[in-house]
């Protein structure tokens, strides 16, 4: 289940101990913010789910184990591609393009790859939404849009 609703609760216990009764291994991912407005609360999603709820937010909750997917993974690689391709706007096939590069970065166990691997995910990401720029007409007629070009822009934080 995604939760985009902005209705705090609309996941309910019921829903959920059927869901979890349906499937082995339920996805569930609240992403309303702020925390007052999220579908349910992570905590209640794991009692409910026996634990078994693979459980993303779109608040941060400070709960072990729970992370917030809707920011971290995707809208940096969105970011990156809109700039590199000069792109007038984001179009809805980008950002879709940005979710199915995501999709596919996961591994066996795990629907998400693993945070250590955030500058890659952007990267994957990055390339797949200024190819979809130029496809969509919104790019920069001469953005260079290849992976290295792309990575050359990549801000690197030094301290």
């Amino acid at each position: 289940m995604i939760g985009t609703s902005g209705q705090h609760g609309a996941f309910s216990e019921a829903v959920v101990r059927t869901m979890a009764q349906a499937t082995g291994r339920p996805v569930i991912f609240p992403l309303s913010n702020p925390v007052s407005r999220a579908e349910a609360h992570p905590a209640d999603l794991a009692r409910w789910s026996a634990g078994r709820a693979l459980v993303g937010t779109g608040s941060p909750f400070g709960i072990a184990g729970v992370t917030q997917v809707n920011n971290i993974y995707i809208f940096p690689g969105v970011g990156l591609g809109a700039l590199a391709a000069g792109a007038d706007r984001v179009t809805d096939a980008m950002f879709m393009a940005a979710a199915r590069t995501l999709g596919t970065m996961g591994g066996d166990d795990t629907l998400l790859p693993p945070i250590e691997r955030l500058r890659e995910v952007a990267l994957d990401i990055a390339v797949a939404v200024a190819a979809q720029a130029a496809a969509d007409g919104v790019a920069t007629p001469d953005a260079a849009i290849d992976r290295d070009t792309i990575a050359a822009q990549m801000w690197t934080p030094t301290y």
